[in-house]
């Protein structure tokens, strides 16, 4: 940055670096208003939570009329109304994974359990379950013990045994065709853990009527 020779920064500069800032804001706003457009739902409600516009409401009814076999679309409308309350408390840049994990630990812990075990399951059923268990050394088996860990606990408020005993078998896993059977396993597992999932919504469902 120029300097004039009373030491005062150069006012030509300064308004060239504000002009960029006002610039990157409003295209970044124009960007968002585009993709709170879009048919693809979660990417128009990411889009609205960061230009704050109001998203859709889940209701008792919504929760009570879901079953296993209809429960897609309600689960993934929690999902991103948890992102909203974690956004609210923590404001930050939302990509196609949502918020900051450490965003939604602050919340409930029903609202942890049902957000972290989707994600979870989502992650595992894109096929790469080596990545989820893999680890270089002591510090990220460390961290990798702690999550894992963290998901027994809600899995175990959820019932759900067989996701309990998948990560176990996955913290044991060594060989590819190990990772391979993880795979094929939570496939067959998804009805039952959304059935599992909804069942626990109900359960608690004074933490998922979302305004």
């Amino acid at each position: 940055m120029k300097v004039d020779v009373s030491g005062n920064y150069d006012e030509h500069e300064m308004d060239k670096k504000e002009q960029l800032r006002i610039w990157k804001e409003k295209e970044r706003e124009r960007e968002l208003t585009e993709n709170s457009l879009s048919e693809n739902l979660r990417t128009s409600t990411l889009a609205k939570i960061q230009l704050n516009e109001p998203i859709f409401h889940i209701s008792k009814d919504d929760i009570l009329n879901a079953n296993a076999t209809n429960s897609f679309e309600l689960l993934q409308k929690i999902d991103l109304k948890i992102i909203e309350l974690a956004f609210k408390v923590k404001p930050a840049k939302l990509d196609i994974n949502g918020v900051n994990d450490e965003a939604i630990r602050t919340l409930s812990f029903p609202l942890k359990a049902v957000y972290f075990t989707n994600e979870f399951e989502g992650l595992l059923s894109l096929g790469d379950a080596d990545k989820e268990f893999y680890y270089e050394d002591n510090l990220e088996k460390s961290q990798r013990d702690n999550y894992f860990n963290e998901l027994i606990n809600y899995y175990v408020e959820m019932k759900n045994q067989k996701m309990i005993s998948l990560i176990e078998d996955g913290k044991k896993a060594k060989r590819q065709k190990d990772f391979d059977k993880i795979s094929d396993i939570i496939e067959k597992l998804e009805i039952q853990n959304d059935e599992l999932r909804i069942n626990y919504i109900k359960q608690n469902i004074e933490q998922f009527e979302l305004k």
